[in-house]
């Protein structure tokens, strides 16, 4: 039977003719839902030809203090902190797909696919992502052997991008236009002018950063994407003052006032004292005490020659001795405490020289590292010898002249006491020879 005979069946078979007909709807409808498929895919809008699409779940987003080592969540929150910001600390973040089944849907993606970082506020909005900043960027097939590691600094993270926060400030419109031949016009009209913060790194609450991950096709064209919230928490707690510090025997005892009053610092960890020899000098050497203090140098810093390899910006470094800003900057070379619980409220900083002077301070610390110093006022304060027994009994005059409540007492050098106290002696030393007689 040829194909003319099945068309005039058909024409004269009412069921023929509403089954061929079905036949071509149900390869139309195939068809269009199969393109549909493709123009519809997480994270946005991909192409036409066919694959498949990579959801946030497909992407792993680490944070790096050192290159090719990823901070697990604790290490990262003490990490980007207000020192870091400061110092302008390298950071690296590497991506990479989260699992096997991951890579196999990315092998389902064209290898000419572009991966890119950016940083930024809803950069997932295409209002906003021109304004956010881009870390780096390669072709999937590179990505999907690699994945993509970008530098960059904390104070970079830092900054607002996308869609900012922005602060109102006033501008007044100038004067209107004189008519022609009429009456002049008005005045302008205050307007308003939007000004964005200049100091990424002042001291704040904890600043939020969105890091983006997106694969596309063409711009705007996203066969999946992935996002990782990161936050830099620069605000430390607030400072254990007052201070106040005694003079002891080769010693110092500090104490200050808590913190943490019915929990109202949650993020507290504890206190840390400070001290130095004069206003200046150094007084235990480095690695004798722990600490958890992260602070940063600032006007005492002092900057290495920057390696280009590293980071774009010079590490800074604290003195470790002759540093006259060290209390005032918290430079953790001058740690005079290990680091103390957060119930602790007095300390005594041992191993001092009597009558010289020592500046203190207390540093309040929180989880990140952040601290906050305290000073006692006056600001320097001697150890000073403590006159016990001991002390009185070698420097009596005569000197061994007992003149506490163990005296025995006595006239002198040939007094009644001493020859007493030999009388004593020489009977002891007697008894002492004396043999016990055999039993008969």
């Amino acid at each position: 039977m040829n194909r003319n005979d099945l068309d005039r069946r058909s024409r004269r078979n009412p069921r023929g003719i509403v089954l061929r007909w079905a036949w071509l709807a149900g390869l139309v409808a195939t068809t269009w839902a199969g393109v549909a498929q493709a123009q519809v895919g997480s994270g946005g809008t991909v192409g036409t030809v066919g694959g498949g699409n990579l959801s946030s779940s497909d992407f792993f987003i680490g944070v790096q203090k050192v290159e090719g080592v990823n901070l697990s969540d604790v290490d990262k929150a003490r990490f980007l902190n207000h020192a870091s910001c400061q110092c302008k600390r390298d950071v690296w973040i590497k991506t990479i797909l989260a699992s096997p089944t991951s890579a196999a849907n990315a092998q389902l993606l064209p290898g000419t696919d572009t991966v890119t970082v950016d940083v930024g506020f809803e950069c997932d909005q295409t209002l906003f992502r021109p304004s956010c900043l881009q870390l780096g960027s390669l072709s999937l097939s590179q990505f999907r052997l690699t994945g993509l590691t970008v530098h960059t600094t904390v104070d970079v993270l830092a900054k607002s991008y996308g869609a900012t926060v922005t602060t109102v400030g006033t501008v007044t419109g100038s004067g209107g236009d004189t008519g022609s031949g009429g009456n002049a016009g008005s005045g302008g009209t205050t307007g308003t002018e939007a000004t964005t913060a200049t100091d990424p790194c002042a001291v704040g609450d904890a600043f939020s950063q969105t890091v983006y991950i997106f694969v596309e096709r063409s711009p705007g064209m996203y066969d999946g994407s992935g996002q990782l919230a990161v936050v830099i928490d620069g605000t430390p707690p607030p400072a254990p003052s007052p201070v106040t510090v005694t003079g002891a025997n080769e010693a110092l005892i500090v104490d200050w006032t808590s913190v943490n009053n019915n929990n109202s610092v949650p993020d507290l960890q504890g206190y840390q004292v400070f001290c130095s020899r004069a206003d200046r000098y150094q007084v235990f050497k480095d690695g004798t005490f722990s600490t958890s203090v992260d602070s940063c140098p600032s006007t005492d810093a002092i900057f290495p020659t920057t390696n280009s390899d590293a980071g774009t910006a010079p590490v800074a470094m604290f003195p470790t001795d002759m540093d006259p800003l060290a209390l005032i900057n918290g430079n953790t070379h001058y740690v005079c405490s290990d680091f103390l619980s957060t119930s602790t409220s007095s300390h005594r900083v041992q191993i001092l020289q009597n009558n010289i002077q020592y500046g203190i301070a207390v540093a309040s610390v929180d989880t990140h590292g952040n601290a906050s110093l305290a000073f006692p006022s006056p600001a320097y304060t001697a150890p000073v010898p403590t006159l016990d027994f001991y002390h009185q009994y070698r420097n009596a005059d005569p000197q061994g002249q007992a003149t506490g409540g163990c005296s025995v007492g006595g006239d002198g050098p040939g007094g009644r006491g001493l020859l007493s106290l030999a009388g004593i002696a020489m009977m002891f030393g007697a008894l002492g020879k004396r043999r016990p007689g055999r039993r008969s």
